[in-house]
């Protein structure tokens, strides 16, 4: 059984203990929404690293190559996530944030910290998807904001 599969079933318990409404359940739903930033994250700094791969290696064979070590510290091996599979993830991270900032809200009332903490997240998820909408129409329109520029 893997660890996530593990921690949903743990969430269900919980849920049936203290409701779904209850302000402690967002905890668990604001660390699921973190955890799939944070996998969006890491694809993308993988992603960038393998760009300037060629730029950062020298012959020095002391240099340590820290994503091997971290590899082989894992017991499952990490694939390369698309660019859709990162937009899915954060996709499911909204969603996460999304339901514990309105049980916080519910709970706590607008101004607590837990609720400006999942307003942020939610909000910073939110613009994350925004830019990546924004990206992906101007690679469209092949002129991007020159093209713009001259209407």
């Amino acid at each position: 059984m893997s660890r996530w599969v593990a921690f949903h079933e743990s969430l269900k318990i919980y849920e049936e203990i203290v409701g779904k409404d209850h302000s402690s359940y967002a905890a668990p739903l604001s660390n699921l929404g973190m955890l799939e930033r944070s996998r969006v994250l890491e694809s993308e700094a993988e992603e960038g690293e393998d760009d300037n791969y060629a730029s950062t290696q020298n012959d020095d064979e002391t240099n340590i190559d820290l994503q091997t070590l971290r590899d082989s510290n894992t017991p499952e091996q990490k694939a390369k996530l698309s660019a859709l599979e990162r937009m899915q993830l954060n996709e499911s991270a909204i969603e996460y944030f999304d339901e514990a900032y309105r049980i916080r809200l519910s709970e706590l009332g607008v101004n607590h910290p837990h609720t400006i903490q999942s307003r942020t997240q939610l909000g910073s998820a939110i613009a994350v998807a925004v830019i990546a909408e924004r990206k992906g129409r101007i690679g469209e329109c092949g002129g991007g904001v020159e093209e713009r520029s001259g209407e």
